[in-house]
């Protein structure tokens, strides 16, 4: 979600005409939101948009329910304290506002608001590709199967399987043995379907959570993050509940998925097949992962949900803005960033993960800098591989598995470029707007 605290933009826009009518537009909602902010929050949801706002930005909203003139606008403004920088009737007609504000030209009326609209689906931005393999419905239906692992036998029962079948695991000694080397094509077979099965669980797990406490359940679908194919669950009405359910519907993935990894335990046992060892491993190595608080795994959601900060990353970009303006002197009133207005053990916290955060993106970007280059040299010896593989017995399970493992080794390479190259060029635009703005101010002085 969006986090905006306050309506403000840069100054230097051009007058947009006072005569013109601005409107909310049809099925905007403005909810409450628990975040750990001291002022109240709210969330503004529409266009397939979230964004969070104060309480003065949420009465500016609600004033906009019905169309009403710049004039009008600015004098609203005007009397609650929320002129700072560019008209108000200018800010709303650039994003993330204009998503939630329609902007009628003189003689023209805007569309009113319709009331009790359902909340819409929430984009993800986040993910390059993205589309849906299971409907909404089916989630629904499916994920009422599974409430009982949240109530309190149910769940109290689950994690006891959980602690036991991995202390089995560990002490039986079959974590350490290298089960890999000696598995078999069919038991390949079993340890794809399995480990794919498990992720389909791990979605399921959230949208069981999301279901348990009332909350509209989404489809699950397949993307593509960063340099990661991934599974999601559309839990975006997840935003609706307090922040102790929330962090419960974070943290339910990873319990389906440990689920799981219970099973193979036991199925292991039983049957002494070294497969299910290997779908508990990588289960294991998933949750791991998945607790990584930099990328938005459900590590960084339990992050956001337990400090209460709907949008982490944005959260950190304006502070650095904040101190930027506040080193070089600047002109006007600044606002005060949202990490700010949090309580001091949070601001400690964040100052470590400010700092983590630089640590951990400069490191990903180094690996992946030296990586791509030896991977695009050894790509001609990879396509012999497959091609001898190919002519030797093209009906052979090994001529599908060399054609599976050159797909996904050229969709690495090409996520790994493109992540780069993102990276790249966000910060040649970031040190530039820098540049221009110290030089502007230097050129004042």
């Amino acid at each position: 979600m969006e986090s905006i605290t306050q309506l403000e933009n840069p100054a230097e826009q051009p007058e947009v005409e006072t005569a013109s009518t601005y409107a909310l537009k049809p099925g905007v909602l403005i909810l409450p939101f628990d975040s750990s902010t001291r002022h109240a929050t709210h969330q503004v949801i529409g266009a397939g948009r979230r964004i969070a706002v104060n309480g003065a930005g949420a009465a500016l909203f609600e004033f906009l329910r019905t169309p009403r003139t710049g004039a009008e606008v600015e004098e609203y403004a005007s009397g609650r304290g929320l002129k700072s920088g560019p008209p108000i009737r200018d800010v709303l007609t650039r994003p993330p506002y204009s998503h939630f504000v329609t902007n009628a030209a003189p003689g023209e009326e805007p569309a009113t608001a319709a009331p009790n609209q359902p909340a819409p689906k929430q984009s993800m931005p986040w993910l390059f590709v993205r589309f849906q393999i299971l409907p909404a419905r089916a989630v629904a239906i499916m994920a009422r199967w599974f409430e009982g692992l949240f109530a309190s036998r149910g769940a109290a029962a689950a994690l006891l399987s959980i602690v036991a079948a991995h202390l089995y695991l560990f002490l039986s000694g079959d974590y350490s043995h290298r089960y890999a080397g000696t598995l078999t094509s069919n038991q390949w077979l079993t340890v794809v379907g399995g480990v794919y099965a498990a992720l389909l669980f791990h979605e399921l797990g959230h949208a069981a959570a999301c279901s348990r406490f009332g909350s509209r359940v989404g489809g699950i679908g397949f993307g593509l993050y960063m340099i990661w194919p991934v599974l999601y669950a559309d839990v975006s009405d997840s935003w609706l509940l307090p922040r102790r359910q929330r962090a419960i519907v974070d943290l339910s993935g990873i319990y389906f998925h440990l689920l799981v990894s219970s099973a193979s335990v036991a199925l292991a046992a039983v049957t002494h097949n070294g497969a299910f060892v290997v779908i508990s491993k990588s289960i294991i190595l998933a949750t791991i992962i998945n607790l990584n608080p930099f990328l938005r795994f459900d590590g960084y959601w339990l992050l956001t949900d337990v400090t209460g900060i709907p949008n982490i990353g944005k959260a950190m970009s304006q502070f650095w803005r904040y101190m930027l303006k506040r080193v070089s002197g600047p002109r006007g009133p600044v606002a005060v960033p949202e990490l700010l207005c949090i309580p001091r053990h949070l601001q400690a916290l964040f100052a470590v993960y400010c700092v983590a955060t630089l640590w951990f993106f400069g490191y990903l970007l180094l690996r992946i800098s030296y990586a791509v280059p030896r991977l695009v040299a050894t790509t001609p010896q990879r396509f012999r591989e497959f091609w001898l593989a190919a002519t030797l017995n093209p009906t052979a399970l090994t001529t599908l598995k060399s054609a599976l493992l050159l797909l996904l080794f050229l969709a690495g390479i090409l996520q790994m470029s493109l992540f780069f190259w993102r990276r790249l060029t966000q910060g040649y635009f970031a040190l530039g707007s820098a540049a221009k703005h110290f030089r502007k101010q230097s050129e004042t002085e």
